[in-house]
């Protein structure tokens, strides 16, 4: 049986406003009917924990939202380039900092 870290991840505000305009899921209408989608701050933050801990999808913790609201949501970003655009940007921004 394998054992995953129970460290949870969480990502600062500052690192959440730095990244959040890539997300479509955040501009979706406030008025627009039916559920709320399950905030997308959160599902990243279980994509990681699952990045970082290597486990299978069903093993994430129920304090994160549903495996497969999470793992529907990471293929969509996959499919839509999301999570290279940020990984991009962020590089781009390391790049254009002056060295220490």
């Amino acid at each position: 049986m394998t054992t995953y870290h129970n460290v949870m991840i969480r990502l600062s505000d500052e690192q959440w406003e730095r990244i959040r305009e890539h997300f479509p899921e955040e501009h979706i209408p406030a008025g627009r009917p039916g559920r709320k989608p399950i905030p997308t701050r959160k599902v990243l933050e279980a994509v990681l924990w699952i990045l970082n801990t290597g486990a299978q999808w069903h093993t994430l913790p129920q304090s994160y939202p549903n495996y497969k609201t999470v793992h529907r949501r990471f293929q969509q970003w996959c499919r839509q380039d999301v999570l290279r655009e940020v990984l991009t940007d962020l590089a781009n921004t390391l790049r254009a900092r002056p060295a220490r």
